[in-house]
């Protein structure tokens, strides 16, 4: 199935060449609305082989966070589950 092939692709750059595959993206791996989850999934990105891929990855990162900024101000003040992640993201990120 698409989704099984589709697992290690958390996002896809939005372009106008590839919005035939979001599509099927989306159909196969429904987008979680999770912030936590959306963050796990990039973060093994930023440490991809490819300057091209870990570009866009935070490019992604930062739409993610700046359009949950509030959830993610709310999961920083009671959650140890955002504090693992913000950990994460942040070493990933000092690794750059």
């Amino acid at each position: 199935s698409l989704s099984e092939a589709f697992v290690g692709i958390p996002f896809l750059p939005a372009l106008p060449e590839l919005k035939q595959a979001q599509e099927v993206l989306n159909e196969s791996v429904p987008p979680t609305s999770q912030l936590p989850a959306q963050l796990k999934r990039l973060i093994p990105l930023l440490a991809h082989d490819s300057a091209p891929v870990r570009l866009q990855t935070l490019k992604q990162v930062h739409r993610v966070l700046r359009d949950g900024r509030r959830h993610l101000f709310d999961l920083i003040a009671g959650s140890d589950v955002a504090e693992d992640v913000v950990s994460e993201l942040l070493t990933a990120l000092l690794r750059l």
